[in-house]
């Protein structure tokens, strides 16, 4: 019974991985198209030259549908061989020690939920981050992984409107076809000549209304008054019409929060109670590995989740001396969320702006953005030259926030044209954009 599920259960995983595979690789191809398109009409557009090659090759398609299949994959599989166990029913009834198995598992199951709910909250993914990968070598290469092959799948997922970079093309009799090119172009819709490799096409109707064509297929129909009234609404609608990826990105979600856990969460149960076993009776390991699986939950949460959160300013100057780093972070995650001014301690700042610790570094360049002075926006350029995406991205992000200028408009604009990850150019070209707009206005 148990080698037929595991059978079940790899099969689907491969047939998953192979359609995710095509998914993210057609998704790759298509972007390739649209970025050599709009570089030929003259827009600095991400990915840059850096990344781009990468679109067509398959390794990058491949490290990139893994995101997919880790989450969306997983669900689904599962899904698959609690279909499979129904279809053994009977071989299953007549085995005692597996029925037996199965009800500790999702005794232990619940177990797990309840402490979950009671000690997690939702900056538990950001501090497994900081607190598990983070402070050593091998989660530090899974974080880098993440981010650097993240933004491919990001890209296949994401509904139209929120991809960052797409074209348009807009009727020329349309009148006020340059304000409308360039307010579409706040969304990240680029006007182009070329109306054949384009989707999304604007037209002008008999009634000079705006018709929005997704290929030649009509969606919407809107007047170019109310449509310049509120434009994000009709490009939301728009965007929702034409989300091809609505699914998919539903199991991602739900694999995720669900899918993804139970999987960890079995293995984990499976491994020690084989090893419990070796030592005892099957039923009392299983019973021992439920009892064991949930003590390390809770010890795993409690250690990210410390109940010791002071707001006294006194008590986190301690903790800001404190030897160790998860200490240290800790105390700056809290002035950041408290909106404290960071340089109340400047001797910490400038002695940890060069941590060995990635997520301190992180933390306190997302501090910076709380304090509107010269010494954070001369810290903040300095690390957006450290070695680490996490660190590069809050830096960009925080100096959005201190600075829009013509000086930081160009420091965005260089990450833009000459970083080679494709999440930090993200980062910057979001930035870039929303120091324009603020110029504008």
């Amino acid at each position: 019974m148990k080698k037929k599920l595991i059978k079940v259960f790899l099969t689907s995983l491969i047939v998953l991985e192979i359609i995710s595979f095509f998914f993210i690789y057609h998704s790759n191809q298509a972007l390739y198209k649209t970025i050599n398109m709009l570089k030929d009409a003259g827009y600095m557009v991400v990915p840059n030259d850096h990344v781009l090659s990468s679109l067509g090759q398959i390794m990058p398609a491949f490290y990139s549908s893994l995101f997919i299949l880790s989450t969306a994959g997983i669900l689904v599989s599962l899904i698959i061989c609690l279909l499979a166990m129904l279809f053994y029913k009977t071989k299953f009834k007549n085995s005692k020690n597996l029925l037996t198995y199965f009800s500790v598992f999702l005794a232990v199951l619940m177990v797990q939920g309840l402490i979950l709910v009671s000690l997690a909250d939702k900056s538990i993914f950001l501090r497994t981050r900081d607190y598990l990968l983070l402070s050593n070598t091998p989660g530090i290469a899974i974080n880098n992984f993440y981010y650097k092959y993240t933004s491919y799948a990001a890209q296949a997922l994401n509904p139209p409107f929120d991809k960052q970079v797409k074209s348009c093309w807009i009727d020329p009799e349309i009148e006020e076809q340059e304000n409308l090119a360039r307010l579409l172009s706040r969304f990240g819709w680029f006007n182009t000549s070329n109306r054949t490799d384009t989707t999304f096409i604007i037209e002008k109707s008999s009634d000079n209304n705006l018709v929005f064509q997704h290929k030649k297929k009509t969606i919407s129909s809107v007047s170019l008054k109310r449509f310049l009234q509120d434009p994000s609404s009709y490009l939301k609608e728009y965007s929702e019409k034409t989300d091809h990826a609505f699914f998919i990105r539903f199991l991602c979600a739900v694999g995720l929060f669900t899918g993804l856990p139970i999987f960890c969460f079995t293995n984990l149960f499976w491994f020690i109670s084989l090893l419990c076993s070796k030592l005892m009776p099957e039923k009392n390991a299983m019973f021992l590995s439920g009892i064991l699986v949930s003590g390390l939950t809770m010890i795993s949460l409690l250690y990210l989740n410390p109940t010791n959160r002071p707001d006294d300013i006194k008590e986190i100057q301690k903790m800001l001396k404190s030897p160790k780093s998860k200490t240290r972070i800790e105390a700056v995650r809290i002035l950041y969320h408290n909106n404290e001014d960071i340089w109340q301690f400047p001797g910490y700042c400038k002695t940890h702006v060069t941590s060995s610790f990635i997520a301190e570094k992180y933390w306190l360049a997302n501090a910076f953005s709380k304090s509107n002075t010269i010494k954070s926006v001369q810290y903040l350029k300095k690390l957006l030259k450290d070695d680490s995406i996490n660190v590069k991205c809050a830096s960009i992000k925080a100096l959005s926030k201190l600075m829009c200028n013509d000086e930081s408009a160009n420091i965005f604009k260089g990450l833009i044209i000459t970083s080679p990850e494709w999440y930090v150019q993200q980062y910057a070209y979001n930035a870039f954009k929303g120091c324009q707009w603020k110029q504008i206005q």
